[in-house]
């Protein structure tokens, strides 16, 4: 059963027959894109890990998806009409996150599906949206894995925001080798040894192959003394720590998504006694979480992003942040989020609203827009919907420095608010 031309709501449907067991029987074989709610309004599906092990993560990404939609529905809204934000708990699983959305999309006239942490996840709700053929803004994930499928099945409705794994890699690489000649630090080290750590997931093991892959690439006699990987919520580092502190390393790079543990691995990091050694990280440092768990060794940790808050350009969002909460901004987690919603909003707005909106449109218009967001400009590549990346594109890795529990811009210089404090070393 093929309705591709009809653009039958789904919520027309559900009134239809008064929302019965046969409405819902439909589900596979309903265009649910296109027309708006009969309230007058666009339905936004918003998805992230609302309980579970990155709760924390979730609730920032709901706070930023929501001061979005404020600022959407107070600027006038798409074509006149309101944005209403539906959220689905994915829980940090793949079957939880594709049912809670399923079910969005079964009782709610959802228009654009946005959102999305967990690479997994996301994946799931990708291939949902495809076989329901709804256009698809994927915010925080990571994962490579995104790209491969929108190539290999040629989709039109799902693009990602957030750079790969790779991102991570190529900005190592560079701002380790500034780090190397401007002896920030215990820099430099004239044969710079490196152990490498990553949780054991679909976002730790990659970027833990793409970060030694690019220094064997580079031109710094970059020496990887050891790989390990530990479970996303493991708590206890002290024996990984003893071990690695054995090898007198110069640097412990660790790539982790989960707030709590990479807290955890600051205290340890610190319990075990490193001397002369800098401890990087990637982005929970942006966590509050991460800075309270890791206590007041997280001073001096030094944290890339593959993807950050650029101040000259966030000034709106900060502001917003702190007339709706009484809490730190913690940076991309909504940041991401807030970006999300905009993009698609500005991608709506050159369709003209929903009424006409297919996944056709969808791919075309998005292909074709330019974003000023908070971390930079927002250009989507034809090839695989992935949002431009690295040193020399809109979206630039960003480098931090912990201290006073709290996170300072420091590299590249084109974009630090601060300089290192190199007291702390």
């Amino acid at each position: 059963m093929t309705l591709d031309n009809s653009r039958i709501r789904r919520r027309n449907v559900l009134q239809g027959v008064g929302g019965s067991v046969t409405a819902l029987s439909l589900a596979g074989c309903l265009n649910i894109g296109g027309g708006g709610s009969s309230d007058g309004s666009i339905d936004f599906a918003f998805s992230g890990p609302m309980s579970g092990p990155s709760a924390s993560v979730g609730e920032e990404m709901k706070r930023g998806a929501e001061l979005a939609k404020e600022k959407i529905n107070s600027d006038g809204g798409i074509d006149g009409q309101d944005v209403n934000l539906h959220i689905a708990d994915t829980e940090s699983e793949p079957a939880a996150g594709r049912n809670a959305v399923s079910s969005l999309l079964q009782t709610e006239s959802i228009d654009v599906l946005t959102g999305g942490f967990h690479t997994d996840v996301s994946v799931a709700v990708m291939e949902l949206a495809a076989q329901e053929e709804v256009p698809q803004m994927i915010s925080n994930s990571v994962g490579g894995t995104i790209n491969t499928r929108v190539k290999e099945n040629n989709y039109k409705h799902s693009f990602k925001m957030a750079p790969p794994h790779e991102a991570y890699g190529v900005g190592w690489a560079a701002w380790l080798q500034y780090l190397q000649e401007n002896e920030v630090g215990y820099f430099p080290f004239d044969s710079p040894q490196i152990a490498l750590v990553g949780e054991n997931t679909s976002y730790g093991n990659p970027i833990v192959d793409s970060v030694e892959s690019n220094l064997q690439e580079s031109d710094g006699n970059w020496d990887v003394l050891s790989k390990d990987s530990h479970e996303y919520n493991e708590t206890d580092f002290q024996s990984l720590l003893t071990r690695i502190e054995s090898n007198d390393p110069d640097i412990i790079l660790c790539a982790q998504s989960n707030p709590s543990a990479a807290g955890n691995f600051i205290s340890d990091f610190g319990d075990v006694g490193f001397e002369d050694t800098h401890l990087l990280m990637t982005w929970t440092p942006s966590n509050p979480t991460t800075l309270e768990t890791g206590g007041s060794t997280s001073n001096g940790v030094l944290w890339l992003t593959n993807i950050g808050v650029l101040p000259s350009q966030s000034e709106t969002l900060r502001s917003a942040w702190n007339d709706a909460y009484d809490s730190s901004f913690p940076g991309t987690n909504a940041s991401l989020a807030y970006d999300n919603l905009l993009i698609v909003a500005k991608a709506l707005k050159e369709i003209g609203g929903v009424e006409d909106l297919d996944v056709s449109t969808w791919e075309e218009t998005v292909l074709n827009l330019e974003y000023e967001g908070t971390a930079g400009t927002f250009r989507f590549q034809e090839e695989n919907h992935q949002s431009e990346w690295g040193p020399d594109s809109g979206i630039p890795p960003l480098g931090n420095q912990v201290r006073d529990m709290s996170n300072h811009l420091v590299w590249p210089d084109e974009h630090a608010e601060a300089e290192i404090d190199e007291g702390l070393y």
